[in-house]
């Protein structure tokens, strides 16, 4: 079973930034520790049928287009003949009340400076322990440049060709894991080194004439794989800068989306749990 809980930092931020802004938070009566908490701005991690979800406790309450409350999913993997999923368990629905502006006693950051950090220095994922006490110890919030629990104890791989929207539609040989979704009823997909070249190759071509950020940059470095997409940005803003290109006067730079290494095998999860694979007969 899977140690932690993932969302991309991207996501959560604006959530807690929501929370810690507005003038009034919503009351969730069997979540909160203690009923003085009723005002202290919070992440909530909550557990429906169709996931695990984050969302914020501020009031106004932030809706998504569609009128709903707007949340965020932990992606993982599911195995839908015996209904398990990676994420694990909420023991109690306290569990999931994150206060984000709590000080620890050992000066330890606070969860919304923890986020902002990894903002500031795009640093990609926000891990979640579900054990509270693990907040004791300073190891309950964790981000990271790679998300940990890719992979399903005891899987088993299989060959099949996949595609994806974020690849335009082309298709590749590829291994998928028997059995088991991810992404919206996607497969679990991984490419050998071969595969990986050419889909390096296809993406550089792709992004040549791209400077919308919407196709997907890869490249390695050595053993470690870098998705990429660009962005405009201001040279004064602090971060990191890479890959400078210029386009009517419009500063873009390349930023990091996801990092991933060679498994056991040499192969390697593109796009794991961001990018939605499905199986083709092509």
């Amino acid at each position: 079973m899977s140690h932690r809980l993932w969302w991309r930092v991207a996501d959560v931020l604006p959530l807690a930034a929501h929370a810690a802004a507005t003038a009034g938070h919503i009351p969730f009566p069997g979540r909160q520790p203690s009923p003085l908490w009723t005002q202290r701005p919070a992440l909530l991690w909550t557990v429906r049928p169709d996931g695990d979800w984050l969302s914020s406790n501020g009031s106004p309450t932030w809706h998504a287009a569609d009128g709903t409350d707007y949340r965020v999913r932990a992606e993982t993997w599911s195995h839908p003949a015996t209904g398990t999923t990676g994420n694990p368990a909420q023991a109690n629905p306290t569990d999931g009340f994150l206060p984000l502006l709590d000080e620890p006693l050992d000066g330890r950051r606070t969860l919304l400076d923890l986020l902002r950090f990894a903002s500031r220095h795009e640093v990609t994922w926000f891990g979640l322990d579900p054990d509270p006490a693990t907040t004791d110890t300073n190891s309950r919030y964790l981000i990271a440049d790679r998300r940990g629990d890719l992979l399903p104890p005891d899987v088993t791989w299989i060959p099949a060709a996949v595609t994806s929207p974020v690849v335009d539609g082309r298709v590749y040989p590829a291994q998928i894991a028997d059995g088991y979704t991810a992404v919206d009823d996607g497969v679990l997909a991984r490419f050998p080194a071969d595969v990986l070249q050419a889909l390096i190759d296809d993406q550089h071509e792709a992004a040549l004439d791209d400077d919308t950020g919407a196709v997907a940059h890869l490249r390695r470095d050595v053993d470690l794989l870098v998705i990429e997409h660009l962005v405009n940005d201001d040279r004064n803003t602090g971060l990191r800068w890479v890959d400078w290109c210029y386009d009517h006067d419009t500063e873009l730079r390349w930023v990091e989306d996801d990092r991933c290494y060679p498994d056991a095998d040499g192969c390697y999860l593109v796009g794991a749990y961001q990018w939605r694979w499905t199986h083709t007969s092509s």
